[in-house]
């Protein structure tokens, strides 16, 4: 069965007992409360853990002098971390290295020094200066050495999850880990309520211990689940 975003805002509102004739209280002008909740709490989760079914790749076309801004190259495929580079060729991908600016001038620098035992041979340097890196500056990426025109590379890392919209949305979240999306969501949603206040006689203190159980629950579900389907070529 698909886990809605409508069936989450139902049992939000049925946890906190809010009458039908009472939900209005969760709008402000055209934006609902619940609905930023859920999305406030997927997106805290998604900070926390890298979920394999985020795992994505994007390409983008790198200008020689401005680069690319990596972190919003498509509409719907938001990388929000890089784990790999390769370069688009007419052959096929070739994978490339990637790191910082300064890490290649320490790499560089280290190679050249003579003076310092270490595993580096002489002609690392000359690599460094002419192999094809891609380098990561904050939220743009550069190609190093610059080339004439612009690269096609692509990216792979893990994306973030598009927020919910409309009350017939779903995603992963909602349809393997529908509880801890629902305890989180109370939870952001107490700062707006004050609901649950602890402490308080008759009162109780704010899920996030459910909240916190439900979330590991839904990282290990993620994480066996696709290790079990890996296959290790030794």
């Amino acid at each position: 069965m698909t886990r809605t975003y409508q069936e989450l805002r139902d049992a939000v509102l049925t946890y906190l007992q809010v009458p039908s004739d009472s939900e209005a209280e969760f709008t402000r002008g055209t934006t609902d409360m619940i609905l930023v909740a859920a999305n406030n709490a997927m997106r805290s989760g998604q900070k926390r853990h890298d979920f394999n079914f985020l795992a994505g790749s994007v390409q983008v076309s790198v200008d020689p002098d401005t680069g690319a801004d990596w972190t919003s190259l498509t509409p719907t495929a938001h990388l929000r971390r890089i784990e790999g580079a390769f370069l688009v060729e007419t052959a096929g991908m070739a994978p490339i290295r990637w790191t910082t600016r300064q890490n290649l001038a320490n790499e560089i620098i280290r190679s050249n020094d003579r003076s310092v035992s270490r595993e580096w041979y002489p002609t690392d340097a000359t690599e460094y200066v002419t192999d094809t890196i891609a380098l990561v500056e904050g939220n743009k990426i550069y190609l190093h050495p610059k080339p004439d025109v612009a690269t096609t590379v692509e990216l792979t890392g893990y994306t973030w999850l598009a927020d919910l919209a409309l009350v017939g949305d779903t995603n992963f979240m909602l349809e393997y880990g529908f509880d801890w999306v629902m305890w989180q969501t109370l939870v952001e949603l107490n700062y707006y309520t004050k609901q649950f206040v602890a402490r308080q006689e008759g009162n109780l203190p704010p899920p996030t211990q459910m909240a916190e159980r439900a979330y590991l629950d839904l990282v290990q579900w993620d994480d066996t689940l696709f290790e079990k389907q890996m296959h290790f070529v030794e």
